[in-house]
């Protein structure tokens, strides 16, 4: 009897066991874009070069937090970007108001 649910239980685990599929996850491609001044509110943007979503492609972003050393007028560089909620300022050209993330100099 013991057999008989073992094998009964043994058997209900093999069954349940189902296999996973491995899908690798495609890594977002960091942003490529140029560092320009404006000469409005914002005074840097990044206009954005390249990325996999064409949505973004020729658009200027105002990054909250671009780092001083980062802000020289047509340095290209790549990152990521998280969208912001905040406003953007009065006069500034900028599409998209967004923190950057991950900012490196493009060699």
């Amino acid at each position: 009897m013991k057999n008989i649910l073992l094998f009964i239980v043994a058997s209900l685990a093999i069954s349940c066991a189902s296999k996973k599929e491995v899908t690798q996850v495609k890594k977002k491609e960091p942003f490529t874009g140029v560092v320009r001044f404006t000469g409005t509110s914002c005074r840097v943007n990044i206009e954005i070069l390249t990325n996999e979503n064409p949505e973004y492609l020729g658009k200027m972003v105002y990054a909250l937090n671009l780092e001083t050393k980062f802000q020289k007028n047509g340095l290209k560089i790549n990152f990521d970007l998280v969208p912001s909620k905040a406003l953007t300022p009065d006069g500034c050209n900028a599409s998209l108001v967004a923190t950057v993330i991950n900012v490196s100099v493009l060699k």
